[in-house]
């Protein structure tokens, strides 16, 4: 795992709600551009220096574009070749490359995965809420890696939008866990 490193995992912005509809809605937008600022300006840490969104797929692009726009403001190059069942794959690279030490990194994914992803890259599952509801965007879950690579698990509300909730309990209080 990363040393001396934050992850912060984050849901897709906000979706029309149409079958055929594969992008952002107007809320969504709204959300993934007042990512610019959010990210730039969080006391204590510093701005992500790399982006992660989940592959389009046939059905959505949303992942990527909710970090195209701090992709582009920060002049980072968005990565996104990992499909949404592939979390396992990106953890296993996480754990392996040192571009992940000592960096910010920020992951975009599909709610339906984003609780096994964050338990692939450390998080301990009494860390987390037992579901990531579909009404849900506005959760971020924080990754921190001592120097030792023992990660501590931090699910908060982005009280970013107004429509953003109260984050869950966690099946228990913070959690630690040493990972190889």
């Amino acid at each position: 795992m990363p040393r001396n490193a934050t992850m912060l995992l984050i849901r897709h912005a906000e979706e029309t709600g149409r079958k055929d509809d594969r992008g952002l809605s107007a809320a969504g937008l709204c959300r993934a551009w007042a990512y610019v600022p959010w990210f730039r300006s969080r006391r204590g840490l510093a701005p992500p220096s790399i982006l992660i969104a989940a592959a389009d797929e046939a059905d959505s692009m949303r992942p990527r574009q909710t970090l195209e726009p701090l992709a582009a403001v920060q002049g980072i190059r968005l990565e996104a070749r990992f499909d949404e069942k592939r979390y396992r794959e990106l953890a296993r690279l996480v754990s392996r490359q040192e571009r992940f030490d000592g960096v910010v990194t920020v992951v975009c994914w599909r709610h339906d995965e984003l609780l096994p992803l964050a338990q692939a890259l450390c998080a301990q599952r009494d860390a987390l809420p037992a579901t990531w509801s579909e009404e849900e965007y506005g959760w971020i879950i924080r990754l921190d890696f001592d120097a030792e690579g023992t990660c501590s698990t931090h699910i908060t509300s982005q009280r970013l939008m107004h429509a953003d909730r109260r984050v869950p309990r966690a099946r228990k209080p913070m959690a630690r866990q040493v990972r190889d």
